[in-house]
C-alpha cells in the first residue's frame, strides 16, 4: 500500500536522480547512462519497462488492478543534455 513514507522516499530519490542527471548530462541521441539509471529506476519499482535496439528510448507501463479501459499508464519523456553553458539574456530568459 502506498502511504506517507513511500511518498518521502520517492521524493528523497527524485531529488538524487535529478541532481545526478543533472551532473552527468547526455547529448541526444547519446543517453546511454541515462537511459540505464532509468530503467533501473523504473524496474526497481516494479514498472515494466521495454527497451529499443535502435535508440536509447525506453517504454514505462504502469499496470491498474483491475483489466479494461484506462487501466494503463504510458509515459513519454524526453532527455538529453548540452554540452554548452547556459546564460541569461536581458529579458531574464536562458539560452546557450
Amino acid at each position: 500500500m502506498w502511504d506517507k513514507k513511500n511518498t518521502l522516499e520517492l521524493a528523497h530519490k527524485l531529488v538524487l536522480w535529478r541532481r545526478m542527471f543533472h551532473s552527468n548530462p547526455e547529448l541526444s541521441y547519446e543517453e546511454k547512462e541515462t537511459s540505464i539509471a532509468i530503467f533501473d529506476a523504473l524496474t526497481s519499482m516494479g514498472i515494466e519497462v521495454h527497451k529499443f535496439n535502435d535508440h536509447f528510448g525506453l517504454c514505462g507501463i504502469i499496470r491498474g488492478k483491475y483489466p479494461g479501459p484506462g487501466s494503463q499508464l504510458f509515459a513519454r519523456t524526453y532527455h538529453s543534455g548540452s554540452p554548452y553553458s547556459l546564460r541569461h539574456n536581458q529579458y531574464g530568459r536562458i539560452f546557450s
